[in-house]
């Protein structure tokens, strides 16, 4: 870490949100202070699956090994309807470094991110509730705060960043607007216990497998929490949003839905909820920023919503980063609303299709959807496409947001800008290295790829070389420049990458040598003729 930080962030919540806030800040170089009005973590599973993408994002701000051995690796998510399996999703062949789906209570994710934030020399003040804000100049925010015995402080940084759930005060304090909001008719008791009597049909937790039962009467799943303990969410109109199920009602329902002889025991948590939604126009106003909760609410169905939230807090700390480092303005700091609103729209809406799917009361609709789930999900490609959304690596600013761009013609069916920089294998002194592994959270990657049979690499890399040498002075350390050979010996020789199989080459879809910039956030920002470097000088002018 900067023996000197770039600028000062107070983070309001101690959720995966806010810790991955914390830690995204600190990685970039903010001295940061993180609060939460709760004296004690939640001991609550909340949350449960982290997917694919969360964990491609959180690789290089810590050891991602440590998620990966307190949770489950997902094999599957199964669909029965009266009993009988129609159609299931594997969740392990994914285009990711990482397992598609991983099955791991909040509490536990939030004990590693903790872990980390203290790693980083930053200390979680619990008991302090943020009670009012305002800001004092164009680069300021003063915070009131108060503590557990009623006393209140004040204090001031340069952001301010609310992570502290849908009950945001920030949120209610500012005109941000909402993109959209609904409530669906549906409600849902939570149970998280011990399952008895299992037969064949319903695997152990620590099988990885997610079990969805549907049933005239209303949907019954089954999460793996632990290797002792399932997550049951069972459709419920009959109670009240927030209210205890009864666990003796709660067994018989599932039950009969599930058709087998299961037992409930043990009960970590029971509560309930209804489901509503809403997506901010907005994710803030100058120097106060909003991510996670505060700013999207939506059904549980796929797992996304703490997804989502981290995926918003590392989306914001780079860009912060620029703006402080005075390399990037206001058209970055609007990027960050642009880019995760229209995310967070898109989560919004595919969660609300599939509760309204999964829980259909129509007799008629139900068996067109069993029908329809179980012819098509008999074919890879479907699957696939199911994983791929699921895990969220098919999420990309296309379109939208921060500038992105290609200068050049290239091949219709490569990447585009926008799209998030797939893990392509690569060659390194005859050992295997991912594209997306020479990236790093705290900086700009500008890959440089040689096509074979095509002179003048060396001239290429000095042109883009000498580019990075025309940036200010403030940017210039916040790109990198990696050179991609075509040829395995010549880049041994250098100590160098290699594409050998060109399969970086032909998704970039370049004709000749060319140039790709990717964002540390491993998105494509754009592509350039590597002889022509002046498109990389015009993009970051465009910050």
């Amino acid at each position: 870490m900067t023996a000197s930080p770039i600028g000062t962030a107070f983070v309001v919540g101690s959720g995966p949100t806010g810790l991955a806030s914390a830690i995204a800040l600190r990685t970039q170089g903010f001295d940061v202070r993180i609060i939460d009005k709760s004296t004690e973590p939640s001991t609550h599973s909340k949350a449960l699956v982290i997917w694919a993408r969360t964990l491609e994002l959180l690789d290089g701000h810590l050891d991602v090994g440590r998620i990966l051995d307190a949770g489950i690796p997902g094999k599957k998510m199964r669909l029965f309807a009266r009993g009988e399996k129609v159609a299931e999703i594997g969740l392990e062949e994914t285009d990711s470094r990482f397992v598609g789906g991983l099955f791991l209570p909040q509490y536990d994710l939030e004990r590693i991110l903790a872990e980390r934030v203290l790693e980083l020399g930053v200390t979680i003040e619990r008991g302090l509730e943020l009670v009012g804000f305002e800001p004092t100049s164009h680069d300021t925010v003063e915070v009131t705060l108060r503590d557990a015995e009623g006393g209140q402080t004040a204090a001031s940084a340069d952001w301010l960043i609310d992570c502290s759930g849908s009950h945001s005060v920030v949120r209610r304090h500012l005109d941000l607007g909402d993109r959209h909001r609904a409530e669906l008719p549906v409600r849902f008791s939570i149970a998280d216990v011990v399952v008895s009597g299992v037969p064949q049909e319903m695997p152990e937790p620590s099988d990885g497998i997610a079990s969805n039962f549907t049933h005239p009467d209303g949907l019954c799943v089954f999460f793996p929490v632990d290797d002792d303990r399932y997550r049951i969410v069972l459709e419920d109109d009959s109670i009240d949003d927030g209210a205890v199920p009864d666990l003796t009602e709660l067994a018989r329902a599932v039950r009969l839905r599930t058709g087998l002889e299961l037992e409930l025991s043990d009960p970590a948590w029971l509560t309930s909820f209804g489901v509503r939604e809403r997506v901010l126009n907005d994710y803030g106003v100058g120097r106060v920023l909003i991510a996670g909760d505060a700013a999207h609410v939506h059904s549980p169905a796929g797992g996304h919503g703490m997804n989502t939230g981290i995926q918003d807090a590392i989306n914001l700390a780079w860009k912060l980063a620029l703006i402080s480092r005075g390399v990037a303005g206001n058209t970055t700091l609007r990027s960050y609303s642009e880019e995760r609103s229209e995310i967070g729209l898109q989560i919004v809406t595919s969660s609300s299709h599939m509760t309204r799917l999964m829980t259909l009361q129509n007799p008629v609709m139900r068996f067109a959807r069993n029908t329809a789930m179980h012819l098509a999900l008999g074919f890879d490609a479907i699957q696939r496409r199911a994983l791929r959304s699921l895990s969220m690596i098919d999420l990309n600013y296309r379109n939208f947001g921060l500038r992105s761009s290609s200068s050049i013609r290239r091949d219709r069916d490569s990447l585009h800008p926008g799209d998030r920089l797939p893990p392509i294998v690569l060659r390194s002194s005859g050992d295997e290295v991912h594209v997306d592994e020479l990236t790093r959270p705290d900086r700009f990657t500008l890959f440089v790829i040689e096509s074979p049979g095509t002179p003048d690499f060396d001239k290429a890399m000095d042109e883009m070389g000498g580019i990075l040498e025309r940036m200010p002075d403030a940017l210039r350390p916040l790109v990198q420049l990696v050179p991609i050979h075509a040829d395995e010996v010549s880049a041994t020789a250098r100590g160098e990458i290699c594409d050998a199989s060109g399969a970086l080459r032909a998704q970039a879809g370049f004709r000749g040598h060319g140039a790709m910039l990717v964002r540390p956030d491993r998105y494509i920002a754009f592509f350039c003729g590597a002889l022509d470097g002046q498109p990389v000088l015009d993009w970051f002018a465009g910050l």
